[in-house]
């Protein structure tokens, strides 16, 4: 997108779309460090994955995941695989991601929880696979209908308490 932006303007051939994106990328993991840190996300990952085992499922591309990765997880400590729709070869809600995330885990579907924060693109797909839903409403905004069969929070926070960790 830096570079179609930067052909727009007709200013060479791209190579300070590099520079935007690596300025970006810098900022993007800032942010993502502190928004981790303030929020206590090391908190709720550390005693999620020592009862579960996590993974993600992303339409992001895979270099934009892995540097929001390397800021909040940088030890891999939590997160056992990231999926994207790079190599899925289609973004979500396409069932295929979540397939793979399956086969992965080799678990049937009734033993994995998609928690999600679009009810389209998250909860809908994994339900229809047979997964149980949680939609976080943290980065959204309230109100909407959620299919029967799913549990809605606030705040990822919330997760300490429905999974009783």
């Amino acid at each position: 997108y830096f570079k179609r932006m930067l052909d727009n303007k007709r200013d060479g051939y791209g190579l300070g779309a590099l520079e935007m994106m690596l300025r970006y990328e810098a900022l993007l993991q800032a942010m993502s460090k502190t928004e981790w840190k303030n929020l206590k996300r090391d908190v709720l990952f550390q005693k999620l994955s020592r009862r579960y085992r996590l993974v993600i499922l992303t339409n992001e591309n895979l270099r934009t995941q892995l540097k929001k990765l390397q800021a909040i997880d940088p030890k891999e400590k939590y997160f056992e695989r990231v999926f994207t729709s790079e190599e899925v070869g289609e973004e979500k809600p396409s069932a295929k991601g979540f397939q793979l995330c399956l086969r992965y885990l080799k678990l049937p579907p009734k033993n994995v929880l998609s928690v999600g924060n679009s009810l389209e693109g998250d909860i809908v797909p994994a339900m229809r696979l047979g997964m149980q839903g949680i939609l976080t409403r943290e980065f959204l905004p309230s109100g909407g209908r959620v299919p029967k069969g799913c549990v809605s929070v606030e705040t990822l926070s919330e997760l300490s308490g429905i999974l009783k960790l």
